[in-house]
């Protein structure tokens, strides 16, 4: 007799004894038993529930917590900046109490830093920004970097500029969706 018939020999065999039968609920339990063994149930306690208030401030002093770590770390809030230039722009007519001061930091490689403080601007109105502008003698001006301030009046924005670049006039415009320009910040 060789496997093959005796497979085909099982398969019939188990073909004529029917379906399986659901085990009795008796059976179950002494399976489950035999299987796991008849050891101590472990109960595990149910979680401590907190206040939602008391929940929700541990949290938000996590959050406070790890963000000042991770600022720490990757040292937001300080500055590498080496200042080689600063250049201090006040409100043309229309934006009187605004002030800025651009810093111009130090080559590196083939870019330097710029970093843009605005106190005082009104926020653009809607579909407007501000935008900074750079011009080397007669040459056409350079849009710097765009921006907008906050409800208070103030932004820090940075971007940079090529190292060998040069300037002789900077401003700030109002930019309007219409294409209308005006200037709101120049050198003081």
């Amino acid at each position: 007799m060789n496997d093959e018939t005796t497979f085909n020999e099982v398969e019939e065999m188990l073909r004529a004894a029917g379906p399986i039968e659901t085990p009795p609920a008796h059976l179950r339990a002494a399976a489950r038993d035999a299987a796991l063994g008849a050891g101590d149930v472990v109960r595990l306690r149910p979680p401590v529930r907190m206040d939602g208030r008391v929940a929700r401030v541990l949290l938000a002093a996590a959050v406070l917590t790890a963000s000042a770590l991770t600022a720490l770390v990757i040292g937001v809030g300080g500055s590498r900046l080496t200042i080689e230039h600063h250049i201090n722009l006040s409100g043309a007519p229309s934006a009187a109490a605004a002030s800025a001061v651009i810093d111009v930091g130090a080559a590196d490689g083939a870019v330097r830093p710029l970093v843009l403080h605005v106190s005082r601007l009104a926020p653009a109105p809607k579909g407007a920004y501000y935008e900074l502008w750079m011009q080397t003698g007669a040459g056409d001006p350079t849009g710097m970097v765009a921006f907008n301030t906050d409800s208070g009046g103030g932004v820090v924005a940075q971007t940079t500029m090529p190292a060998d670049m040069g300037w002789s006039r900077c401003w700030v415009t109002l930019e309007s969706a219409d294409g209308h320009r005006s200037t709101v910040l120049r050198v003081a």
